[in-house]
């Protein structure tokens, strides 16, 4: 309830103990992987384990009598200790779910609050509120119930209420989550909310499953007086026409305060007491049966509701451990994998000629390997807990807690146990600290973060989307991704020579045909050991380490493969079959629509070798050839998302300054890269000189392609792919380069002072105009163009979701296809946001949101992280994200009188000192200096980050073929020998805008001279660094 005080505050917060920081958050469990201990001790159970039997089995068997839910008001989860106090609390009433109300936080801080075992799931984005308090409900969901457990935001759709639904699927339960403010400033939002409230309650309880829907609603049922009884009464008549009940309580919020509570209308000596409300309730089908009872264990003036509904039903319940069949490729020595390798006869390989004899060679004889130094076996395991490798000290320690627990020496078992949390605390950082070494990347370090604070390695896939029987899921997933491409080609339906007609090719036979160049073991060698280190397997069962261990033996017959395949023209079969991990899109995406999961096919590891071998020499040909439009910059060595952004907006700005107007438009391509045509394919690859054997091979490469989706550990069937480049690929993605790159100069080549921006599938078209009427004009006839190209080319263009953006306060709107596109204030380029004065200050604000919702995260890491960790996780989780596109998104003072600097940037500096405050253990009081701070941390202030990175950015352009080096050297020596004679001053494309990103990439390389002469990419970066470190001293 918000309650105020007389003079218009907030009462303060009862004070609540918290427990030391050492032993808050970030302590964690004894989760281990228990197949070589057998069962865990009762006094370690995890939270919730009590809705299950004892022991491991599977299968049918009857659950125990109750499970446990917490309605608890939290009045501010941001608060300093409030979510450690809701952990505890739940750990103490053993709650398998609890709903927090008035948590009063935003979207993307709601995202991270999950907490040490417990998963949480937040309302959908449509939920709002005042601004910073726009989640003011949050659902904990125990690891033990997180796997049967599906959000159910098609119960929410798009209403505003704040409410989360989840469905229990064993049980048949649904279960919802409930803050309804009072909005006493807004009263039709308040009504409307009601109403959205009524009917949620009425969809959820339509689905035939039993409903339990708990929270703060701040209506009390059981006060005729209450001012809010119209509303708790029509309430009521929902709860009721869903076949539901409320169940009786008892007084859940006191106030802080005292008041006066007597009816006496004149001035009295009456006492003054405290108010008191039933405003908590909870509602329960009435099929159901459930008792309530109400807590001592404040955490705010609203006292927790502890529900225990009883299960009297048989649910087919998984067991939480699982065995599978697994080599230990980690533990493989090198010398006896190759010693494994040499007994085997590999003359017979240089005497095949068929690439498909070649490669069943190679992986019969690497298998036979494998099963003497690595051979399979049984692994059991909890797949919700974390990968955890446990040294012998640890198991040494666990088997003398075990003896001393059935000895029955209980102060012995005491020590022990806390020995054995510490040992596996300790190898739990380790094995962290070992992957994150192995893959430092941003995505592994939000894996690991989101491990730390109790998400665990991600929910298992439900048992089933749409379908009913969960042994064909991995089948029905499969047919609905095929189903999906087909779909999107056939609404296509370009007529048999519509290519030739409206997108010519030139098929005139070049002069420099492309040619493959045969390998050798020192090129195979080469290319396997700068392949990424990856777990992932494709249907040969062969990881990466492998092929990297065995090398020394292995890169002649490898050689020998790829040979013969492109001597005769023939791709393997076996490489031509992906495995499907389906993986959830996320943001509130329904667990139970097949659309909601993203295809990641993953392919031979040793098909990679060969693709990498043609995409290089491929490459090669078509930059010599030019045949790659400027104007490409995705899926390119040397480009990237902050030069194509920052090429754009120099383009943009000087039109601007010239007076013109500008419109800027991103059209979105709908699975693109899995629509391609084989036939249109070849016809470009033709007129770019690839004829002959190479066009063979690249053809076979394309077709008899066939993928099995990997669903909860069952494959499906396999399925033929009949168009697209395969997803997971190396040369997948420069062939769709081949296919487009005619694409900006087909839209184009008509229209004046018209250009186009393209990273791969993304297409941005922009162009200047005198007079709006010319612009809109243009525009519309560009529009045609891009659609007509995309019929003929087997691309799908989504109109429906084409932006526009113009920089004119005056507007307009146009038809692209059948839809009308109309302009926005904004619009989002590559995740980078710009406005209409082609400023990124949207960008910037979204980005001082995130950096502070994620330094808010470190913080929460620290409570049980040592520093070491902590400073991986930062890099990758905070600096990570704020450098993504920094040079193109991020203005930085080169001078103290630049405006560079705004109230974004602060703050964005802010979340970086915040940060390194977390990691060094230092307080604001302490009176150390940030610059202090942050050395010890190892981070560094925002305007030398931006600065250094965008220095070594444009060392990196001062080359020919550089797009952006011909916006800022346009007077550049094409023959010029190095990087350090003949020196050209760099050019600002719109001289006087001190913000635009091409003009300070131009300053900062003017003002260093040991930039400009520096040779090598290292000296470059000890430049780059040094130059941003001495910046505004």
């Amino acid at each position: 309830m918000e309650s105020t005080t007389p003079n218009g505050k907030r009462p303060s917060r009862p004070d609540t103990p918290v427990r030391d920081r050492q032993q808050s958050v970030g302590e964690w469990n004894d989760a281990i992987q228990y197949g070589r201990q057998g069962a865990k001790p009762s006094d370690t159970k995890p939270i919730g384990t009590g809705l299950y039997g004892s022991g491991s089995e599977s299968g049918s068997r009857l659950i125990n009598s109750h499970l446990n839910f917490l309605a608890v008001n939290v009045r501010g989860i941001m608060c300093h200790g409030r979510s450690e106090q809701a952990r505890l609390l739940m750990i103490k009433h053993k709650a398998s779910i609890a709903v927090l109300s008035e948590t009063e936080t935003t979207h993307s801080y709601s995202a991270t609050t999950h907490m040490e075992g417990f998963r949480a799931l937040c309302p959908p984005k449509t939920v709002t509120g005042p601004p910073g308090k726009e989640v003011g409900v949050i659902m904990m969901v125990s690891s033990d119930l997180a796997s049967s457990s599906i959000q159910r935001p098609d119960i929410n759709g798009a209403d505003t209420v704040q409410t989360v639904w989840t469905e229990l699927t064993h049980l048949g339960l649904i279960v919802g989550g409930v803050y309804r403010r009072n909005r006493p400033s807004q009263p039709d939002l308040e009504r409307e909310e009601m109403v959205q409230l009524t009917n949620q309650i009425l969809k959820a309880a339509q689905t035939g499953k039993a409903v339990l829907l708990l929270g703060d609603l701040n209506l009390d049922h059981s006060n005729p007086d209450h001012k809010k009884k119209n509303e708790a009464n029509d309430l009521l008549c929902a709860i009721e026409a869903a076949t539901m009940r409320h169940l009786p309580t008892g007084i859940t919020w006191k106030s802080d305060g005292y008041h006066k509570v007597c009816k006496c209308d004149t001035q009295c000596d009456c006492p003054k007491r405290q108010r008191t409300a039933t405003i908590d309730n909870v509602y329960l089908s009435n099929s159901e049966s459930a008792s309530a009872v109400v807590l001592e264990d404040a955490l705010s003036d609203h006292f927790p509701i502890l529900i225990k509904l009883d299960i009297n039903k048989k649910a087919k319940i998984t067991s939480k451990l699982k065995t599978i069949f697994r080599r230990d490729i980690d533990r493989i020595v090198t010398s006896e994998l190759e010693d494994a390798l040499q007994e085997y006869d590999w003359s017979t390989l240089y005497n095949m000629s068929d690439p498909n004899e070649a490669v069943s060679l190679i992986v019969k004889n690497v298998e036979a390997a494998l099963d003497k130094v690595a051979p399979l076996k049984p692994i059991t395991f909890r797949p919700d807990k974390p990968k955890l490798s446990l040294r012998q000290d640890t198991l040494d320690a666990m088997s003398l807690r075990d003896a001393a627990r059935k000895s029955g020496n209980r102060s012995n078992f005491k020590a022990l146990r806390n020995k054995v949390t510490r040992l596996v605390k300790r190898d739990k950082i380790n094995s962290v600290l070992t992957r994150l070494k192995k893959n430092p990347g941003p995505k592994r370090v939000w894996q690991e973060a989101k491990t730390i604070l109790g998400r665990g390695r991600g929910a298992n896939l439900p048992s089933c989307t749409n379908n009913d029987n969960p042994a064909d899921t991995a089948d029905h997933q499969n047919k609905f991704f095929i189903e999906k491409v087909a779909g999107l080609v056939a609404s296509l339906n370009p007529s048999s020579d519509s290519a030739s007609e409206e997108t010519p090719v030139n098929n005139e036979h070049p002069t420099d045909s492309f040619s493959f160049k045969f390998v050798t073991a020192g090129d195979i060698t080469r290319i396997i050991k700068a392949l990424k280190n990856t777990k992932a397997e494709g249907v040969d069962n062969i990881p990466t380490a492998v092929w990297k261990k065995g090398v020394a033996v292995l890169a002649g017959p490898i050689a020998r493969l790829c040979n013969i395949s492109l001597s005769t023209g023939v791709f393997p079969d076996l490489f031509k079959q992906a495995l499907v991990h389906p993986v959830h899109k996320g943001s509130g995406k329904d667990h139970r629509e097949p659309g909601s999961y993203r295809p990641i096919s993953i392919l031979p590891a040793l098909s990679k070798i060969l693709e990498i071998v043609v995409r290089d020499a491929l490459y090669e040909h078509l930059d010599r050839r030019g045949f790659l439009p400027d104007s490409q910059f995705g899926f390119r060595p040397d480009r990237s998302v902050a030069m194509a952004l920052a090429c754009a907006q120099a383009d943009w700005a000087a039109a601007k300054a010239r007076g013109e107007v500008v419109g800027v438009m991103a059209f979105d391509l709908s699975a693109a890269f899995d629509t391609i045509d084989v036939v249109h394919l070849m016809e470009k690859l033709k007129s770019a000189g690839v004829r002959g054997t190479p066009l063979k091979w690249l053809e076979s490469y394309m077709t008899g392609r066939s993928q099995s989706v990997l669903w909860n550990g069952t494959k499906s069937g396999s399925r033929p792919l009949t168009h697209g480049v395969a997803q997971g690929s190396i040369l997948g993605p420069l062939l769709f380069l081949v296919m487009v790159a005619d694409l900006p100069n087909y839209v184009t080549s008509e229209t004046p002072k018209a250009k186009m921006m393209c990273y791969a599938d993304d297409s941005t078209l922009y162009l200047s105009a005198k007079s709006m009427e010319s612009l809109k004009s243009n525009l519309e006839l560009m529009s045609k163009k891009m659609i007509q190209y995309c019929h003929d080319n087997g691309l799908v263009i989504n109109s429906a979701k084409t932006k526009l953006l113009l920089s004119s306060k005056d507007n307009f709107e146009m038809f692209v296809g059948d839809s009308i596109v109309r302009a926005d204030s904004e619009i989002s380029l590559l995740g980078i946001d710009y406005n209409t004065n082609f400023s990124t200050s949207p960008y910037l604000q979204k980005l001082a949101t995130e950096a502070k919702s994620r330094a808010s995260m470190i913080y929460r890491l620290s409570f049980g992280v040592p520093p070491n960790l902590l400073r991986l996780l930062a890099n990758g989780l905070v600096i990570g994200k704020i450098l993504a596109a920094a040079p193109a998104a991020i203005p930085f003072k080169i001078a103290y009188d630049d405006r560079a600097a705004n109230l974004a940037t602060e703050n964005i500096n802010r979340s970086i000192k915040s940060v390194a405050r977390t990691i060094t253990k230092t307080a604001l009081s302490d009176k150390v200096s940030s610059k202090s701070v942050l050395e010890k941390a190892g981070l560094r202030p925002l305007n030398e980050m931006v600065a250094s990175q965008t220095a070594l950015m444009v060392w990196k352009s001062n080359k020919t073929k550089d797009p952006l080096g011909k916006y800022l050297f346009p007077k550049r020596s094409i023959m010029r020998p190095t990087r350090s004679i003949n020196y050209v001053k760099a050019i600002q494309p719109v001289p006087g805008n001190n913000t635009l990103a091409a003009n300070l990439m131009a300053r900062a390389w003017n003002s260093s001279s040991e930039l400009q002469t520096a040779t090598t990419i290292g000296a470059a970066r000890t430049v780059a660094q040094k130059w941003a470190r001495n910046l505004l001293l």
